[in-house]
């Protein structure tokens, strides 16, 4: 049925024009708005070159977010919302539910990403209609181009939006940080250590090529290393805050 309504929209997607001021957002692939598709979404009120604009929120979880409205893209104004949009934002290729909406070729899709490319992706196909998709570095620039449909010249690096929250606020971000974790701001160097993974799949770490370390064998191996008593913040502690 999906598939059938799928031909339906493709069809829909070339008679209906586009509003160049429709802008729509959606992310992880309907699991909830975050990372560099919430960071955009957070900065977008506060910039004057949004104005104008008409910008909306796919999701299935109803997320409100200041100035933007939300619309349901399995719902008949959600469908007819996401045909008439010139522009859309993802982070994931099942962002907005309808997979037709990407390779109609007649809308600006800018992908933001959502992580460097160090474990073995792809090759994705169906990629080839992105118009922009953005990168932390050369390195992954190049990674992305050999893996997707995209080409190198559309491929911009500029760094992750989720991470100029770390950047522009570091200070504060410590203070939060050590709070959370109910930890003393201590000299020394401090490492986060979190590895990549893949939900359901059985996989050895990329980086150290092992199975996966345990906590008590990374204490002992930078105590080891380092001659100094070593605590461990995990990334779920460490992160929660900031997600």
């Amino acid at each position: 049925m999906k598939k059938l309504f799928e031909r339906a929209l493709s069809i829909l997607d070339f008679i209906i024009p586009k509003d160049k001021k429709i802008i729509v957002f959606g992310g992880n692939e309907m699991r909830g708005i975050n990372g560099n598709v919430a960071a955009v979404i957070k900065a977008w009120t506060n910039n004057s070159k949004t104005k104008g604009y008409k910008p909306y929120i796919a999701s299935d979880f109803k997320e409100k977010f200041r100035g933007l409205k939300t619309i349901d893209p399995k719902s008949i104004m959600g469908v007819f919302v996401l045909l008439r949009a010139k522009t859309i934002v993802v982070s994931h290729d099942k962002d907005l539910y309808w997979r037709s909406i990407y390779k109609g070729g007649r809308r600006r899709v800018i992908n933001l990403w959502h992580g460097a490319p160090i474990k073995k992706i792809g090759p994705w196909k169906d990629w080839g209609k992105t118009t922009a998709l953005i990168a932390a570095s050369e390195t992954e620039r190049l990674a992305l181009a050999a893996c997707t449909e995209v080409l190198l010249e559309n491929i911009f690096v500029t760094g992750y939006p989720r991470i100029d929250l770390f950047i522009k606020q570091p200070r504060q971000l410590k203070r939060e940080a050590f709070t959370k974790l109910n930890m003393k701001d201590e000299l020394g160097k401090w490492i986060l250590y979190a590895p990549t993974f893949r939900k359901g799949n059985k996989v050895e770490g990329y980086l150290h090529r092992r199975k996966d370390l345990s906590s008590k064998e990374l204490i002992v191996f930078l105590e080891k290393k380092q001659h100094l008593p070593a605590r461990l913040a995990t990334p779920k502690r460490f992160l929660s805050r900031f997600s």
